[in-house]
């Protein structure tokens, strides 16, 4: 079998599955609560000026939080800590 230049630098990780489905379903809880949560408050704004609360700076902040994490960290437990933080960052932004 022959080889991409990608395939002899990148190897997978056996438990990606699991840490995908971590992050989709943490994503798509973070915007039904966030959503939810707009929706019983009225959606708030802050002043008169119709600004609103930005939640894409949280989601992004999460999200600067994981890629940390897996920059810095190794093991499996940094990396379910960094499907479930990134998955809200994604879902907030």
């Amino acid at each position: 079998m022959i080889m991409g230049p990608w395939e002899r630098k990148l190897a997978r990780n056996i438990y990606a599955g699991s840490l995908l489905e971590v992050f989709m379903v943490t994503a798509v809880t973070a915007v039904l609560a966030i959503r939810f949560f707009l929706e019983i408050t009225g959606y708030p704004q802050v002043g008169g000026g119709g600004l609103h609360i930005a939640h894409v700076l949280v989601g992004g902040f999460f999200m600067l939080v994981s890629i940390l994490i897996l920059l810095i960290f190794l093991g499996n437990y940094s990396r379910s800590l960094a499907a479930v933080l990134g998955g809200f960052g994604f879902g907030a932004s």
